[in-house]
């Protein structure tokens, strides 16, 4: 714990460093307050956004209850369509799938993986994302695929490491949290990078 502390203390000072460094260009003009203004608030938002997730580490548990994984699916996907006009998004979740699961925690791991799959698509060309649900041999599968340039052996290696990232404003900790999460189900996450990267969760709660 103390390494993590050092990291999140690192972090947090260097959100803090580029905050000061805006600050001293505001002279009161009203060309540099908003010229700077949005470069503030997203190291604001990261230091927020680190205490966030390093608040949940080795804190989570979840609320198992009834629910239909694909509802919560296109709530999530509905959050981002305005956004991803440029992305062609395949769905294929229509049937309901019944499972025991926390609704809001798995919401948290689907926005975690949608939010990369923007992040890795957003300089490709012909950008498109694929998000199939399926049952075999009892066993929910989910699967996020994305057609970007996909990893290289370190970052596949290394994606589920806290405070490993490679977005310059990323915690590192968003899909470590994903993976503990997935775990408490009673279900497991892998990471594909081929053609593109691959999220395949399975999850052994199925009900219906």
């Amino acid at each position: 714990m103390n390494q993590e502390l050092f990291k999140i203390s690192h972090e947090i000072k260097n959100s803090l460093a580029v905050m000061k460094g805006y600050m001293s260009l505001f002279d009161g003009s009203l060309e540099n307050y908003q010229k700077y203004t949005p470069c503030l608030y997203k190291s604001l938002e990261h230091s927020i956004e680190l205490l966030k997730d390093f608040s949940n580490i080795g804190k989570l548990n979840v609320n198992l209850d009834i629910m239909d994984v694909n509802y919560l699916l296109e709530e999530v996907i509905d959050l981002y369509k305005p956004t991803i006009n440029n992305i062609k998004l395949i769905c294929d979740i229509d049937n309901e799938i019944y499972i025991e699961g926390d609704y809001e925690r798995l919401k948290q791991v689907f926005i975690n993986i949608i939010e990369n799959a923007i992040y890795a698509l957003k300089d490709i060309n012909n950008p498109a994302f694929i998000i199939k649900t399926e049952v075999i041999n009892n066993k929910v599968i989910i699967t996020f695929k994305d057609n970007g340039a996909g990893m290289d052996n370190y970052t596949k290696e290394n994606i589920f490491t806290p405070f490993y990232t490679t977005k310059k404003y990323g915690t590192g900790l968003g899909m470590y949290i994903s993976k503990e999460i997935i775990e408490l189900h009673n279900g497991n996450i892998e990471c594909i990078s081929d053609n593109g990267v691959t999220i395949k969760i399975k999850l052994d709660q199925y009900v219906i």
